[in-house]
């Protein structure tokens, strides 16, 4: 796969998965936290941020011989399955996807450098906020998943 100059380009930690978007696809992302159990944990954090774009907008350019490793997050509250996938060399989340919605994927915001990402516009799980977390200014709330009215 070729990238162009016009290309957002993301990594894991070791550099064994490279992550290309074009800049077009990354401008139009919506940025969002999530605060979903399952996102805290799988990111060791309070929440993950994510870009939400379409799948087909992504490339996912791995060294020869490796691949992300994916794990299938069936703990969900909407019933349905998330695929997680990550780096098998370094850990690194890399995105998610939701089972029947493969048109959509979540891509960890973390892994692109400092000073590219757009302030989010949504916080997903607001209903698990920390007692002293303050929403971020600017962004609409939603207790659970999007298309849950907001708060």
């Amino acid at each position: 796969m070729t990238t162009t100059t016009t290309d957002i380009l993301g990594s894991c930690n070791c550099g064994q998965h490279t992550l290309s978007i074009p800049s077009s696809a990354f401008a139009s992302a919506t940025p969002a936290l999530c605060h979903c159990t399952n996102c805290r944990k799988s990111a060791g954090s309070l929440f993950s941020m994510i870009l939400i774009i379409p799948a087909s907008a992504y490339t996912l350019i791995s060294a020869e011989g490796t691949k992300p490793k994916e794990y299938v997050d069936s703990g969900c509250d909407s019933g349905k399955s998330i695929v997680r996938t990550f780096c098998e060399g370094c850990g690194c989340p890399i995105r998610s996807w939701g089972e029947g919605a493969e048109e959509v994927t979540y891509v960890r915001a973390g892994l692109f450098a400092p000073g590219q990402l757009p302030k989010p516009v949504i916080e997903l799980y607001t209903k698990n906020f920390e007692s002293w977390w303050k929403p971020l200014e600017g962004a609409s709330g939603f207790a659970g998943m999007i298309g849950v009215k907001p708060e």
